[in-house]
């Protein structure tokens, strides 16, 4: 039997995803985001502009090191600089995904990866 190791040790590579995360919000403060509000995530230079459904937070990371911090089923690479909650994807129009208010734009690269993240009906 192995023995269990906490979600804290930095040392594992693999970690059961996480349904929250938080990050920080003022000097000593830190807000708690969970996966189900999440909207979208974009990079915004050297760090990153975490929308939810209630709010936008910053933080101060790159895109690739949120992914490999926060690796949620959920989470998808959609372009260079957007990852987005697949579970609050209500519309794909053309190139873009349409969640709540906003329409998130689908790199060229990432098409092939989206239209396989989602279940479509085909015509008989």
């Amino acid at each position: 039997m192995q023995p269990l190791t906490s979600p804290f040790n930095t040392e594992d590579k693999l970690r059961p995803a996480q349904d929250f995360f938080f990050t920080k919000t003022t000097k000593n403060s830190y807000v708690r985001v969970d996966s189900n509000d999440l909207l979208y995530v974009q990079a915004a230079g050297s760090s990153v502009e975490i929308f939810t459904s209630q709010s936008k937070y910053i933080l101060s990371a790159n895109l690739n090191s949120f992914c490999s911090q926060f690796p949620h089923p959920s989470l998808l690479r959609i372009h260079r600089s957007y990852v987005v909650n697949i579970l609050k994807v209500l519309e794909i129009e053309d190139n873009y995904l349409i969640l709540k208010e906003n329409a998130v734009p689908i790199g060229r690269s990432y098409r092939e990866k989206v239209a396989a993240a989602f279940f479509r009906l085909q015509a008989d």
